[in-house]
Protein backbone atom coordinates (compact mmCIF):
# COMPACT_ATOMS: atom_id res chain seq x y z
CA UNK A 1 0.00 0.00 0.00
CA UNK A 2 1.19 3.48 -0.84
CA UNK A 3 0.25 6.74 0.82
CA UNK A 4 -1.03 9.52 -1.44
CA UNK A 5 -2.10 13.07 -0.72
CA UNK A 6 -5.81 13.47 -1.53
CA UNK A 7 -7.96 16.60 -1.59
CA UNK A 8 -11.01 16.23 0.65
CA UNK A 9 -14.13 18.07 -0.48
CA UNK A 10 -15.80 20.32 2.15
CA UNK A 11 -18.77 18.98 4.13
CA UNK A 12 -21.43 21.18 5.78
CA UNK A 13 -19.56 24.39 5.02
CA UNK A 14 -16.29 23.27 6.58
CA UNK A 15 -13.12 24.75 5.16
CA UNK A 16 -11.37 22.80 2.45
CA UNK A 17 -8.31 20.95 3.73
CA UNK A 18 -5.58 18.70 2.44
CA UNK A 19 -4.92 15.45 4.26
CA UNK A 20 -3.06 12.21 3.78
CA UNK A 21 -5.14 9.09 3.14
CA UNK A 22 -4.29 5.51 2.36
CA UNK A 23 -5.88 4.10 -0.81
CA UNK A 24 -6.71 0.42 -0.45
CA UNK A 25 -9.26 -2.16 -1.54
CA UNK A 26 -12.60 -1.89 0.19
CA UNK A 27 -13.16 -4.53 2.90
CA UNK A 28 -16.55 -6.17 3.07
CA UNK A 29 -19.00 -4.37 5.31
CA UNK A 30 -19.47 -6.13 8.68
CA UNK A 31 -22.80 -7.86 9.09
CA UNK A 32 -24.61 -9.66 11.86
CA UNK A 33 -24.75 -13.45 11.55
CA UNK A 34 -28.33 -14.52 12.17
CA UNK A 35 -29.06 -17.91 13.74
CA UNK A 36 -30.50 -19.36 10.53
CA UNK A 37 -27.74 -18.01 8.28
CA UNK A 38 -25.51 -20.84 6.97
CA UNK A 39 -21.86 -20.75 7.96
CA UNK A 40 -20.59 -23.72 5.94
CA UNK A 41 -21.44 -25.76 2.85
CA UNK A 42 -23.57 -28.36 4.66
CA UNK A 43 -25.68 -25.71 6.36
CA UNK A 44 -26.05 -23.86 3.05
CA UNK A 45 -27.39 -27.03 1.42
CA UNK A 46 -29.91 -27.66 4.22
CA UNK A 47 -31.17 -24.07 4.02
CA UNK A 48 -31.42 -24.31 0.22
CA UNK A 49 -33.34 -27.59 0.40
CA UNK A 50 -35.86 -26.11 2.83
CA UNK A 51 -36.30 -22.86 0.90
CA UNK A 52 -36.82 -24.73 -2.39
CA UNK A 53 -39.96 -26.33 -0.91
CA UNK A 54 -41.63 -22.95 -0.40
CA UNK A 55 -44.27 -21.73 -2.84
CA UNK A 56 -43.36 -18.13 -1.94
CA UNK A 57 -40.06 -18.33 -3.77
CA UNK A 58 -39.80 -17.20 -7.40
CA UNK A 59 -41.19 -19.85 -9.71
CA UNK A 60 -37.78 -20.38 -11.30
CA UNK A 61 -36.38 -21.51 -7.91
CA UNK A 62 -39.23 -23.64 -6.58
CA UNK A 63 -38.25 -27.29 -6.24
CA UNK A 64 -34.64 -26.58 -7.31
CA UNK A 65 -32.39 -26.62 -4.21
CA UNK A 66 -29.23 -26.63 -6.37
CA UNK A 67 -30.23 -23.33 -7.99
CA UNK A 68 -31.19 -21.87 -4.62
CA UNK A 69 -27.78 -22.84 -3.26
CA UNK A 70 -26.02 -21.05 -6.15
CA UNK A 71 -28.05 -17.90 -5.41
CA UNK A 72 -27.20 -18.05 -1.70
CA UNK A 73 -23.49 -18.55 -2.37
CA UNK A 74 -23.44 -15.72 -4.90
CA UNK A 75 -25.21 -13.40 -2.50
CA UNK A 76 -22.89 -14.44 0.34
CA UNK A 77 -19.89 -13.26 -1.71
CA UNK A 78 -21.60 -9.88 -2.05
CA UNK A 79 -22.30 -9.70 1.69
CA UNK A 80 -26.03 -10.44 1.42
CA UNK A 81 -28.17 -12.51 3.76
CA UNK A 82 -30.05 -15.55 2.36
CA UNK A 83 -33.35 -13.71 1.88
CA UNK A 84 -31.62 -10.63 0.46
CA UNK A 85 -29.98 -12.94 -2.05
CA UNK A 86 -33.34 -14.51 -2.97
CA UNK A 87 -35.00 -11.11 -3.40
CA UNK A 88 -32.33 -9.21 -5.26
CA UNK A 89 -29.84 -11.60 -6.85
CA UNK A 90 -29.93 -14.24 -9.53
CA UNK A 91 -27.43 -15.79 -11.94
CA UNK A 92 -27.33 -15.71 -15.75
CA UNK A 93 -24.54 -17.63 -17.52
CA UNK A 94 -22.45 -17.62 -14.35
CA UNK A 95 -22.82 -13.86 -13.78
CA UNK A 96 -24.41 -12.31 -10.72
CA UNK A 97 -27.36 -10.16 -11.78
CA UNK A 98 -28.92 -7.65 -9.39
CA UNK A 99 -31.28 -4.71 -9.45
CA UNK A 100 -29.78 -1.24 -9.82
CA UNK A 101 -30.81 -0.15 -6.32
CA UNK A 102 -29.08 -3.20 -4.80
CA UNK A 103 -25.90 -2.41 -6.74
CA UNK A 104 -26.02 1.16 -5.44
CA UNK A 105 -26.55 -0.15 -1.90
CA UNK A 106 -23.52 -2.45 -2.18
CA UNK A 107 -21.38 0.50 -3.24
CA UNK A 108 -22.70 2.96 -0.65
CA UNK A 109 -22.27 0.60 2.30
CA UNK A 110 -18.69 -0.20 1.29
CA UNK A 111 -16.07 1.49 3.53
CA UNK A 112 -14.27 2.58 0.35
CA UNK A 113 -17.17 4.77 -0.79
CA UNK A 114 -17.13 8.34 0.46
CA UNK A 115 -20.34 9.17 -1.36
CA UNK A 116 -22.47 8.15 -4.38
CA UNK A 117 -25.06 10.68 -5.51
CA UNK A 118 -27.49 11.13 -8.38
CA UNK A 119 -26.73 14.46 -10.05
CA UNK A 120 -29.36 14.47 -12.82
CA UNK A 121 -32.11 12.15 -14.02
CA UNK A 122 -34.38 12.80 -17.02
CA UNK A 123 -35.88 10.79 -19.83
CA UNK A 124 -32.84 11.63 -21.96
CA UNK A 125 -29.93 11.67 -19.50
CA UNK A 126 -28.75 10.24 -16.16
CA UNK A 127 -25.68 11.54 -14.28
CA UNK A 128 -24.07 9.95 -11.19
CA UNK A 129 -21.10 11.17 -9.20
CA UNK A 130 -19.02 9.28 -6.63
CA UNK A 131 -15.78 9.63 -4.73
CA UNK A 132 -13.69 6.79 -3.45
CA UNK A 133 -11.77 7.29 -0.25
CA UNK A 134 -8.15 7.99 -1.00
CA UNK A 135 -8.86 9.16 -4.56
CA UNK A 136 -7.71 12.69 -5.46
CA UNK A 137 -10.99 13.73 -7.09
CA UNK A 138 -14.56 12.50 -7.65
CA UNK A 139 -15.72 10.67 -10.75
CA UNK A 140 -18.82 11.65 -12.72
CA UNK A 141 -20.44 9.44 -15.35
CA UNK A 142 -23.32 10.05 -17.77
CA UNK A 143 -25.66 7.81 -19.75
CA UNK A 144 -27.82 9.38 -22.48
CA UNK A 145 -30.65 8.20 -24.67
CA UNK A 146 -28.33 8.63 -27.66
CA UNK A 147 -26.06 5.98 -26.18
CA UNK A 148 -29.06 3.69 -25.76
CA UNK A 149 -30.03 4.19 -29.41
CA UNK A 150 -26.46 3.47 -30.53
CA UNK A 151 -26.52 0.22 -28.51
CA UNK A 152 -29.92 -0.75 -29.94
CA UNK A 153 -31.63 -0.63 -26.52
CA UNK A 154 -34.28 2.01 -27.24
CA UNK A 155 -36.58 -0.49 -29.00
CA UNK A 156 -37.06 -2.65 -25.88
CA UNK A 157 -40.28 -2.25 -23.91
CA UNK A 158 -38.59 -1.19 -20.66
CA UNK A 159 -36.67 1.54 -22.48
CA UNK A 160 -39.82 2.77 -24.20
CA UNK A 161 -41.91 2.81 -21.02
CA UNK A 162 -39.30 3.77 -18.37
CA UNK A 163 -36.40 5.57 -20.10
CA UNK A 164 -35.33 7.56 -17.01
CA UNK A 165 -35.13 4.46 -14.78
CA UNK A 166 -33.25 2.46 -17.40
CA UNK A 167 -30.72 5.29 -17.89
CA UNK A 168 -30.13 5.49 -14.13
CA UNK A 169 -29.63 1.71 -13.94
CA UNK A 170 -27.06 1.68 -16.73
CA UNK A 171 -25.24 4.66 -15.27
CA UNK A 172 -25.02 3.32 -11.69
CA UNK A 173 -23.64 -0.05 -12.87
CA UNK A 174 -21.06 1.62 -15.10
CA UNK A 175 -19.79 4.03 -12.47
CA UNK A 176 -19.88 1.32 -9.78
CA UNK A 177 -17.73 -1.14 -11.74
CA UNK A 178 -15.38 1.65 -12.92
CA UNK A 179 -14.66 3.10 -9.46
CA UNK A 180 -15.37 0.07 -7.19
CA UNK A 181 -14.37 -3.06 -9.15
CA UNK A 182 -13.60 -4.83 -5.85
CA UNK A 183 -17.26 -4.39 -4.84
CA UNK A 184 -19.13 -4.98 -8.12
CA UNK A 185 -16.75 -7.33 -9.89
CA UNK A 186 -18.82 -9.60 -12.14
CA UNK A 187 -22.11 -7.95 -11.10
CA UNK A 188 -24.42 -6.85 -13.91
CA UNK A 189 -27.89 -5.47 -14.37
CA UNK A 190 -30.61 -7.55 -16.00
CA UNK A 191 -30.52 -5.43 -19.16
CA UNK A 192 -26.73 -5.80 -19.40
CA UNK A 193 -26.79 -9.54 -18.76
CA UNK A 194 -29.35 -10.19 -21.52
CA UNK A 195 -27.19 -8.24 -24.00
CA UNK A 196 -24.07 -10.20 -23.03
CA UNK A 197 -25.94 -13.50 -23.25
CA UNK A 198 -27.08 -12.74 -26.81
CA UNK A 199 -23.61 -11.57 -27.84
CA UNK A 200 -21.94 -14.76 -26.54
CA UNK A 201 -24.53 -17.29 -27.70
CA UNK A 202 -22.32 -19.53 -29.85
CA UNK A 203 -24.24 -22.75 -29.31
CA UNK A 204 -23.93 -24.77 -32.54
CA UNK A 205 -27.07 -25.97 -34.20
CA UNK A 206 -27.83 -29.62 -33.37
CA UNK A 207 -26.95 -32.05 -36.12
CA UNK A 208 -29.56 -34.46 -37.38
CA UNK A 209 -28.78 -38.08 -36.38
CA UNK A 210 -27.68 -40.34 -39.24
CA UNK A 211 -30.42 -42.40 -40.81
CA UNK A 212 -29.95 -46.09 -39.90
CA UNK A 213 -29.83 -48.62 -42.77
CA UNK A 214 -33.02 -50.43 -43.64
CA UNK A 215 -31.71 -53.83 -42.59
CA UNK A 216 -31.03 -52.52 -39.07
CA UNK A 217 -27.25 -53.03 -39.24
CA UNK A 218 -25.12 -50.28 -37.78
CA UNK A 219 -23.14 -48.20 -40.24
CA UNK A 220 -19.77 -46.75 -39.13
CA UNK A 221 -19.64 -42.98 -39.31
CA UNK A 222 -17.34 -41.47 -41.89
CA UNK A 223 -14.60 -39.18 -40.50
CA UNK A 224 -15.23 -35.52 -41.11
CA UNK A 225 -13.39 -33.95 -44.01
CA UNK A 226 -12.98 -37.25 -45.89
CA UNK A 227 -14.48 -37.23 -49.33
CA UNK A 228 -16.95 -39.95 -50.13
CA UNK A 229 -15.57 -42.54 -52.56
CA UNK A 230 -17.02 -42.32 -56.07
CA UNK A 231 -19.82 -44.66 -56.78
CA UNK A 232 -18.94 -47.60 -58.99
CA UNK A 233 -20.74 -47.50 -62.32
CA UNK A 234 -23.23 -50.26 -62.73
CA UNK A 235 -22.23 -52.90 -65.24
CA UNK A 236 -24.18 -52.69 -68.46
CA UNK A 237 -26.45 -55.59 -69.15
CA UNK A 238 -25.05 -57.94 -71.80
CA UNK A 239 -27.16 -58.03 -74.97
CA UNK A 240 -29.18 -61.13 -75.54
CA UNK A 241 -27.29 -63.77 -77.51
CA UNK A 242 -28.47 -64.02 -81.10
CA UNK A 243 -28.10 -66.93 -83.49
CA UNK A 244 -25.12 -66.54 -85.88
CA UNK A 245 -26.00 -65.72 -89.44
CA UNK A 246 -25.34 -68.57 -91.90
CA UNK A 247 -22.21 -68.23 -94.04
CA UNK A 248 -23.22 -67.52 -97.58
CA UNK A 249 -21.17 -68.87 -100.52
CA UNK A 250 -19.49 -66.09 -102.47
CA UNK A 251 -20.56 -65.92 -106.09
CA UNK A 252 -18.71 -63.89 -108.65
CA UNK A 253 -21.08 -61.35 -110.20
CA UNK A 254 -21.99 -61.99 -113.81
CA UNK A 255 -20.60 -58.67 -115.02
CA UNK A 256 -17.31 -58.96 -113.09
CA UNK A 257 -14.28 -58.49 -115.39
CA UNK A 258 -12.03 -61.45 -116.02
CA UNK A 259 -8.42 -61.35 -114.95
CA UNK A 260 -7.39 -60.76 -118.57
CA UNK A 261 -9.64 -57.71 -118.66
CA UNK A 262 -8.18 -56.53 -115.38
CA UNK A 263 -4.64 -56.87 -116.72
CA UNK A 264 -5.62 -55.04 -119.87
CA UNK A 265 -6.96 -52.21 -117.78
CA UNK A 266 -3.71 -52.15 -115.81
CA UNK A 267 -1.79 -51.82 -119.04
CA UNK A 268 -4.03 -48.97 -120.09
CA UNK A 269 -3.17 -47.22 -116.87
CA UNK A 270 0.56 -47.84 -117.23
CA UNK A 271 1.18 -44.10 -117.16
CA UNK A 272 0.19 -44.13 -113.45
CA UNK A 273 1.48 -47.53 -112.39
CA UNK A 274 5.03 -48.69 -112.49
CA UNK A 275 6.03 -51.04 -115.34
CA UNK A 276 7.53 -53.47 -112.83
CA UNK A 277 4.22 -54.02 -111.09
CA UNK A 278 2.40 -54.64 -114.40
CA UNK A 279 5.16 -57.05 -115.45
CA UNK A 280 4.81 -59.10 -112.27
CA UNK A 281 1.06 -59.36 -112.67
CA UNK A 282 1.46 -60.45 -116.29
CA UNK A 283 3.91 -63.23 -115.38
CA UNK A 284 1.74 -64.36 -112.48
CA UNK A 285 -1.26 -64.69 -114.80
CA UNK A 286 0.81 -66.72 -117.27
CA UNK A 287 2.19 -69.07 -114.62
CA UNK A 288 -1.20 -69.53 -113.03
CA UNK A 289 -2.73 -70.41 -116.37
CA UNK A 290 -5.58 -67.98 -115.89
CA UNK A 291 -5.09 -66.56 -119.41
CA UNK A 292 -4.88 -68.37 -122.74
CA UNK A 293 -1.81 -68.31 -124.95
CA UNK A 294 -3.50 -65.95 -127.41
CA UNK A 295 -4.52 -63.59 -124.58
CA UNK A 296 -1.05 -63.68 -123.10
CA UNK A 297 0.54 -62.90 -126.46
CA UNK A 298 -1.79 -59.94 -126.99
CA UNK A 299 -1.13 -58.66 -123.48
CA UNK A 300 2.60 -59.08 -123.98
CA UNK A 301 2.46 -56.90 -127.07
CA UNK A 302 0.48 -54.22 -125.24
CA UNK A 303 2.97 -54.40 -122.37
CA UNK A 304 5.89 -53.83 -124.66
CA UNK A 305 4.13 -50.88 -126.31
CA UNK A 306 3.33 -49.35 -122.89
CA UNK A 307 6.93 -49.84 -121.82
CA UNK A 308 8.18 -48.00 -124.86
CA UNK A 309 5.81 -45.09 -124.20
CA UNK A 310 6.95 -44.93 -120.63
CA UNK A 311 10.62 -44.98 -121.54
CA UNK A 312 10.06 -42.30 -124.18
Amino acid sequence: MSETTAEVFPKNGEAQATTTATQQLAPMAPKTVLPFEPTNLDECWRVSAQLAKSKLLPVALQGKPEDVMVILMTGHELGLSPMQSIRGCYVIQGRAVTAADLAAALVMRSPACEYLTLVESTATKAVYETKRKGSPRPVQMTWTIEQARAAGLHTKDNWKNYPAAMLRARCVFDIGRAVYPDVLHGVYGEDEASSLEQARDITPEPKAPPTPPKNGASTPEKPQGEAAPPEKPQAEAAPAASEPEPIREYKEPDDAPTEAEQLEQALADAQRDTIGTVRKDLLRARDAGTVTAEEYKALQEKYEAAKKRTEA
